[in-house]
């Protein structure tokens, strides 16, 4: 059976409500237009709104391009064991004010929205108990607060306060207004308001065996649906996984979704959900997207389940414009489904992840085998909106999965909060994928990232121009293999390689490295004999797919360009293609946050949910215990011992954000006749740079290998340590205050690294191979004006 226009593009199937018009105006005029005969629940819940076609924005504060930023994370007694740090936190003081000053009405249908790496929630304000200076949401976020990073966003948006930008507008009890836009000066204008979720749904009956099949649908258009923020709040754990679809397929065979046009979604487009087999994504325009374009399968789904969803093709597609609504929605998302085919797609202009294949967290059971990802132009993936994502991404045991002559065009992530973004990532526990003959040009951690998985196989790519890397290995276990060879690298960083990107524990072979920036020939020692220095260069053209290599074998300049210029849809014009964006991503800097260890408010043998461990091979090397003198009667225990696979494992750091003016951290510590403990100040870059740096011993605390003041083993001490960031940056001061009341101040001394500015990393490590016990009693920082 079919459907489909008979001229292609010419019948639309919508979902909006035509609410009314405008015969023009001055910009800046606020215009009042009928109230739309919808439900309370769609007023509270932000519902869509678009003008001429166009998104408008929802009244929000701060306007668009701006941020509010938690400052401190606000445990709550009542908050589960595991789970604390998610309801409430302490925002910067102009938020604050703003917040405790909406009134009643705007606090019932305010939206907050919660920006967390790769994902986002919208939240509402909690109507309980609310600590004094501090905002609580309800339901909780997904992930503590500042758990990524110091730089984490939030706004608030549908609240009466908020309506004060060209392009806005909202719907209250005072009815629906609107803000005209330069854009729209004298200008006759339409309002549209999606009233449906979705548009199209197919639906058989896998239980039963009722299969809907043969089913065809060719030049249609599909516009305007809606995503609702529910009284209950919505919270994204991560792709918009669960987020439903303008046109949704379940318990099918053989359907043909071909030359079709789906714009203006609340959500994705189309979604594949379960025991859908055989069927086809073809030749469509998919823009203005809410969520993502096109989703296969499920988040769980049984390996065995012969009619699992699998074997579909997502075919010459164009994807534009993603996350709207859901900022942490993939462009073409594959789940736990196997032997699909996605090819020839063009994805720009993404919020998060352009291609996301498999969805497993660990080792185990394969749930999405054998999928073949090939000839996908990928152009302009995350735009600084959110972190931890790629060009294309794998999750999982993944064995026979293909991933080859793929093209990626600048991966930026939101910078400050998260985990960067790369053109290639094997995640967690990903296992049997080969990448071949791909290409990654501009990213901002990297061409390619393995977090941690086996018999891997990365050949014959073409990585270029990473802003802090092209390959790295963040976690290394015994199962990990990887095989990186014949790839030509051209990094813009003058280390390549970094983590744990280690040979042998990753096997070179046969790589070329361009030495336009090496510094020295040490920049290629972490990839052994496994690379070799060329001269190469690449030249990107005005359209993306032409890339000319020069200055390398033939064989790698032929295949480099039949790859650029098979990507993407075929036949599709270069006048098609957006522009590529090399421009870095906008910063949105948070101010300095204030730290202090959460010591007192963790449980004993617990973690303080805003430090960071590495324990190595001892899962219980650092712990809150009970420990008399300390402030609150805990300490956190560093216990190092012999068995333990580094010896300068375990540490424990804290994320800060100081980038000016003067910072003073304290912190009190007791250590043991064996000690050798590590304190730090660092930047973030991959080749950090120390400041402040000293070591605490029985022999006293040293700093560059001199003894500066005494560390009385068995007792409590407390060091402050202050100093210049910025261009003041330099040396550093030091006082220590012993338990008998006298105090040794030690001034002018020299940063470790001459060019360390700013303090991104403050860590404490126990730096011994041998039994050893030290504990620290708090640890706080302040960043404040000279």
């Amino acid at each position: 059976a079919g459907c489909g226009a008979e001229v292609a593009g010419t019948v639309t199937i919508s979902g909006a409500l035509r609410v009314g018009t405008s015969p023009g105006a001055a910009a800046g005029t606020l215009l009042t237009l009928p109230t739309p005969a919808l439900t309370v629940a769609d007023m509270r819940g932000g519902t869509q709104l678009y003008v001429n076609g166009r998104r408008a924005t929802l009244a929000r504060t701060p306007n668009a391009g701006q941020y509010w930023f938690v400052q401190k994370v606000v445990p709550l007694a009542s908050e589960a064991a595991g789970q604390t740090g998610q309801e409430a936190f302490e925002p910067t003081p102009a938020a604050l004010t703003a917040i405790n000053g909406l009134g009643s009405a705007d606090r019932s249908q305010a939206i907050v929205n919660v920006m967390q790496a790769w994902s986002a929630g919208h939240h509402r304000l909690s109507t309980q108990s609310t600590p004094a200076g501090s905002v609580r949401i309800s339901p909780r976020a997904h992930w503590a607060f500042l758990k990524f990073g110091t730089d984490q966003r939030f706004y608030i948006e549908n609240v009466a306060s908020a309506l004060d930008q060209a392009g806005e507008w909202l719907w209250d009890g005072n009815g629906l207004r609107y803000i005209s836009s330069p854009a729209e000066a004298g200008k006759s204008m339409v309002f549209d308001m999606p009233r449906l979720d979705q548009l199209l749904v197919i639906k058989g009956n896998a239980s039963t065996g009722s299969w809907v099949q043969d089913l065809e649908f060719r030049g249609l258009g599909f516009a305007y649906t809606r995503q609702i923020t529910p009284e209950a709040g919505f919270v994204d754990g991560q792709a918009g996984s669960d987020v439903r679809a303008a046109v949704e397929v379940d318990a099918a065979r053989r359907v043909v979704i071909d030359g079709c046009s789906i714009a203006h979604t609340g959500g994705y487009a189309v979604w594949f959900r379960t025991a859908v087999r055989e069927s086809t994504v073809s030749n469509c325009r998919m823009n203005d997207l809410g969520g993502g374009g096109v989703k296969l399968g499920l988040t769980v789904q049984s390996p065995t389940d012969a009619n699992g969803t699998g074997q579909n093709k997502v075919h010459a597609n164009t994807v534009t414009d993603t996350g709207k609504q859901i900022p942490g929605s993939v462009g073409l998302w594959v789940g736990q489904s196997s032997d699909n085919t996605v090819s020839n797609n063009l994805v720009a202009n993404t919020s998060y992840t352009a291609i996301s294949v498999g969805w497993s967290w660990s080792y185990g059971t394969a749930t999405a085998s054998r999928n073949r990802v090939i000839n996908n132009l990928l152009i302009n993936i995350g735009q600084g909106v959110l972190s931890d994502m790629a060009g294309i991404y794998t999750l999982g045991e993944s064995p026979g999965t293909v991933i080859t002559g793929n093209v990626m065009h600048e991966v930026r992530p939101y910078l400050g909060y998260g985990a960067g973004a790369w053109g290639m990532y094997n995640d967690e526990a990903t296992t049997g994928v080969l990448w071949e003959r791909n290409v990654v040009v501009g990213t901002d951690s990297g061409g390619y990232l393995l977090h941690y998985g086996r018999n891997n196989t990365v050949r014959y790519n073409l990585l270029a121009y990473g802003d802090r890397s092209e390959v790295r290995v963040t976690r290394s276990d015994p199962l990990t293999k990887l095989a990186f060879n014949n790839n030509l690298l051209i990094p813009k960083n003058t280390a390549p390689f970094v983590a744990f990107a280690t040979a042998p524990d990753v096997a070179y072979a046969s790589n070329s490295v361009s030495s336009r920036v090496l510094a020295t020939p040490a920049s290629l020692a972490m990839c052994g004999t496994g690379c070799a220095t060329s001269n190469a260069t690449l030249t990107v053209g005005a359209d993306p797919r032409v890339l000319t290599l020069a200055n390398t074998s033939a064989t790698t300049i032929g295949w480099v360009a039949s790859v650029g210029l098979a990507s993407g849809p075929p036949g599709l014009a270069a006048s098609a293609i957006p522009a590529v964006n090399s421009t870095p991503p906008p910063v949105y800097p948070a101010p300095p946050v204030v730290y202090e260890a959460d010591i007192a408010g963790t449980a004993t043998g617990g973690q303080p949910l805003n430090l960071s461990y590495r324990t190595g091979n001892a899962n219980n090397a650092i712990t809150v215990q009970t420990s008399a003198g300390t402030p609150s009667g805990k300490g956190l225990r560093f216990v190092d011992s012999a068995p333990i696979v580094n010896r300068w494992e375990p540490y424990a750091w804290a994320t800060l954000n100081h980038k000016t003016a003067t910072t003073t951290s304290e912190f009190s510590i007791k250590i043991d006749s064996s000690s050798n403990m590590l304190h730090e100040w660092r930047d973030n870059a991959n080749v950090y740079l120390t400041g402040p740096s000293m070591r605490i011993k029985p022999t006293g605390i040293e700093v560059a290998g001199n003894v500066v003041a005494a560390a009385p083993v068995g007792e409590w001490i407390t060091v402050k340590v202050t100093a210049v960031l910025g261009t003041g940056a330099g040396t550093w001061s030091m006082q220590v205050r012993y338990a008998n009341g006298n105090v040794v101040n030690v001034a002018n001394l020299a940063n470790k690294n001459a060019g360390w500015n700013r303090l991104d990393w403050l860590g404490f490590a126990s730096d011994v191979n041998v039994a050893s016990t030290a504990t620290l009693g708090f640890i706080r920082a302040t960043n404040t004006a000279p």
